[in-house]
């Protein structure tokens, strides 16, 4: 299964948003990073609307990839995915921390480095 098929087995619910933005997109094909900030975009969305369904198998996902050999992929998971989401997060006024029982060891690390320098960015 490719990730794009992961993501979705994991999140139902963002197979409609990702098909979309095929369609829109086409016939260009998608760069990872798209669907990763599409699938940050949909999970704002979601918690917005106070859904967390499907949040858990999401994260599980998140940190499968982080103990897998491919450093391709969980570059883009970590700089792609948990940074547009901390940031999307915070754009609509909703605090990141709400994300936090969902992460597992690895990606809470990755997180936390990623808050770290977040704040420190906003220190200048």
């Amino acid at each position: 299964m490719n990730i794009e098929q992961r993501i979705i087995a994991s999140c139902p619910s963002f197979e409609v948003p990702y098909e979309e933005l095929r369609k829109e997109r086409r016939p260009t094909v998608l760069s990872l990073r798209e669907i990763l900030d599409e699938l940050a975009g949909h999970v704002v969305q979601l918690v917005s609307e106070g859904s967390k369904d499907n949040l858990r198998s999401l994260f599980l996902l998140v940190e499968d990839v982080q103990t897998e050999i491919d450093n391709e992929l969980k570059n883009a998971i970590n700089t792609g995915f948990l940074e547009s989401l901390q940031a999307e997060t915070k754009l609509v006024g909703l605090d990141p921390e709400l994300y936090i029982e969902f992460l597992g060891p690895h990606t809470k690390s990755w997180w936390n480095d990623l808050t770290k320098n977040w704040e420190a960015s906003h220190d200048w």
